[in-house]
C-alpha cells in the first residue's frame, strides 16, 4: 500500500483501456501520445482523503463528533462493499472474533508525554502529537518456543470476524474468509468496534447464530457483552477468566463456569484452572480429570434460555449422574455403577432444588456471561473452542511477507482513515486469494465470478507503430515482422 506501488500498478500493471477509463492515462487528439498521471498526484490525492475523510479523535481533533462519525462511516461503506465481492454464501452459522495488532508506522512520544498531549487536546487546547496522532501504545501478546510473552507495542489493535466450521463439520466445508473488521487505536476499549464489526456483517449476512471469543471480550460485564449478543440471538463459546473461578451460592445451589451444581458439590472443585496451551500432558490430563470429577454434580439444562431470561435445570440425582437418597434414587446401585453419592442434606431447612425435580434459575443470577452451550472444560467445550485458532491462523497469513505483510511499513500514511481502508484492502487481498484456492481444492465448479480460472499474470504493453509500419507496406515488412 505505499503510494509508489499503488502509481506502479495503476500506471503500468492494467490495461491501457482500462487506464484510460479511470483517467490515469490521457490520449493525445493530435499527436495520438500517451500520457500518465504523474506519482506526485498520488500524493497529492492521499493528502486529499486525509483532509476531507479522516475521523480519528486527534488525527480530525477541530472536526465534531457527529462529522467524524459520517466520515467514519464512509470508509467503511466502502470497504464493507470491497469484502462483499469476496463472499459466498455461507455454510456454517460461526464466526471467531479476535484482535491482531497493527503497528503505526511513525515513532511516538513516551506514554506520558503523548497522554499529556491528549489531554491538552480533549480541554481545546492546542498541543504536538506523534506523526501518527491516532495510534496509541498497547499490549500484545506474542506466542514462540512454547511460551507466552506481552510486548508493548505503537499503533492500532484491529478486531476482525473470521468463518469458521460448526461444530461436527468438516474444516474444509468453507474457506476461512473475513466478515468484516474494527480497526481502533491499542489502548481502546474491545466492546464497541467489536459490536460495530457483528452488526456490519449481520447486515450483509444475517445467518451468523455462533460466535468463538477469548477472555478479553466474555470478560466484559454482562449489559456490555453477553446481553448484547443475546439481542442479536448470537450464542458464544468463551473460556473463563481466571477471576470467573470458583463457587458462586444461589438458594444453597453452587454455580461454577455459568452451571448450577448440587450443594453437595465437594469445595475442592469449585477452581480448576486450565493450563496454558505450553503445559505439560501430566498437567493436561489433571485438569480433565478435575473437570470429569466435578462434571457429574452439574445440574442438567432442560430448556434453552426463553425471553425472560431464565433457564430450567433439573437436579443431577434426577439426570442420572449422582447418587441422593432425597430424589428417591437408589444409592446403592449409583455406587454399583460408579456414580458419586452426594452426603445429603436433610434438614427441614434443606434448599429447594434438594426437594424438587427441576428448579428455573434466572440467568442474570448465574454467571451470564459464562453461559454456554457445552459444559466449560469438557471434551465437547475443547473440540468447539479451537475452532478459535482458524482466526490466529489468518491473522499469521496476513502478516506473512511472502504475501499480505501486513506489519509496520506496509502503509506508510498514517491517520485512522487512511490505515483502515489499507489494512481492509489488505483484507480484500486475502479474501480473494482464499477463496480462489478453496475454490480451486475443493469446490470447483462454484458459480462465483472470482473463482474463474487463473490465466497467468499479464503485461499490457502499448505498441506505437509509425506509419511506415502499417501492414501491407512491403517496403517494412522485415521490420514489422522483427517488432
Amino acid at each position: 500500500m505505499a503510494i509508489r506501488q499503488i502509481h506502479q500498478t495503476l500506471t503500468k500493471e492494467i490495461t491501457l483501456e482500462i487506464q484510460l477509463e479511470l483517467g490515469f492515462a490521457t490520449r493525445s487528439e493530435t499527436s495520438g501520445e500517451i500520457s500518465y498521471i504523474p506519482e506526485g498526484r498520488f500524493y497529492y490525492w492521499s493528502a486529499l482523503l486525509n483532509e476531507k475523510l479522516e475521523f480519528g479523535e486527534f488525527s480530525a481533533w477541530g472536526v465534531d463528533a457527529e462529522e467524524r462519525m459520517r466520515r467514519r462511516e464512509l470508509i467503511y461503506q466502502a470497504i464493507d462493499s470491497l469484502i462483499a465481492t469476496t463472499l459466498i454464501a455461507r455454510r456454517a452459522t460461526s464466526v471467531a472474533l479476535d484482535a491482531t495488532a497493527i503497528k503505526a508506522y511513525s515513532r511516538s512520544f513516551s506514554q506520558a508525554e503523548l497522554t499529556a498531549a491528549r489531554e491538552r487536546i480533549r480541554n481545546g487546547h492546542s498541543a504536538a502529537l506523534p506523526h501518527d496522532p491516532d495510534a496509541s501504545y498497547g499490549v500484545k501478546t506474542n506466542t514462540s518456543g512454547g511460551s507466552e510473552r506481552h510486548t508493548v507495542f505503537f499503533g492500532y489493535f484491529c478486531h476482525a470476524l473470521v468463518r469458521v466450521p460448526d461444530k461436527g463439520q468438516a474444516p474444509a466445508i468453507e474457506p476461512r474468509l473475513i466478515e468484516s473488521f474494527s480497526l481502533v487505536p491499542a489502548d481502546a476499549d474491545c466492546v464497541e468496534p467489536s459490536l460495530d464489526a457483528i452488526d456490519r456483517a449481520l447486515h450483509h449476512d444475517p445467518g451468523i447464530s455462533e460466535i468463538l471469543v477469548d477472555r478479553e471480550y466474555s470478560y466484559r460485564t454482562p449489559e456490555r457483552w453477553i446481553y448484547q449478543l443475546r439481542e442479536r440471538e448470537i450464542r458464544q463459546v468463551a473460556d473463563l477468566h481466571e477471576n470467573d473461578q470458583g463457587f458462586r451460592h444461589y438458594q444453597g445451589i453452587k454455580v461454577a463456569a455459568g452451571v448450577p451444581h448440587c450443594p453437595a458439590t465437594p469445595d475442592h472443585l469449585g477452581h480448576i484452572r486450565r493450563p496454558s496451551p505450553f503445559a505439560s500432558a501430566e498437567e493436561k490430563a489433571n485438569f480433565r480429570d478435575q473437570i470429569e470429577e466435578r462434571r457429574p454434580y452439574a445440574f442438567r439444562r432442560v430448556t434453552s434460555v426463553d425471553q425472560a431470561g431464565r433457564i430450567r435445570w433439573e437436579c443431577p440425582a434426577q439426570a442420572g449422574s449422582v447418587g441422593c437418597p432425597l430424589q428417591g434414587v437408589d444409592v446403592s446401585t449409583a455406587r454399583e455403577i460408579g456414580l458419586p453419592v452426594v452426603n445429603a442434606d436433610t434438614s427441614e431447612h434443606r434448599p429447594k432444588c434438594c426437594t424438587q425435580r427441576t428448579v428455573t434459575i434466572d440467568v442474570a443470577d448465574s454467571q451470564p456471561k459464562l453461559t454456554q452451550e457445552d459444559y466449560w472444560g469438557s471434551r465437547a467445550w475443547e473440540l468447539s473452542y479451537a475452532r478459535r485458532t482458524y482466526i490466529e491462523g489468518v491473522f499469521g497469513i496476513m502478516k506473512n511477507q511472502a504475501l499480505e505483510s501486513v506489519e509496520k511499513g506496509y502503509v506508510r500514511k498514517t491517520g485512522l482513515a487512511f490505515v483502515t481502508l489499507a489494512v481492509g484492502i489488505a483484507f480484500v487481498s486475502y479474501n480473494l486469494r482464499t477463496l480462489r484456492k478453496w475454490a480451486s481444492d475443493h469446490e470447483p465448479t462454484i458459480d462465483h465470478g472470482l473463482t474463474a480460472p487463473d490465466i497467468g499474470r499479464t503485461v499490457f504493453i502499448e505498441v506505437a507503430l509509425d506509419r511506415h509500419d502499417e501492414p501491407g507496406d512491403s517496403s517494412s515488412e522485415s521490420d514489422s515482422e522483427a517488432a
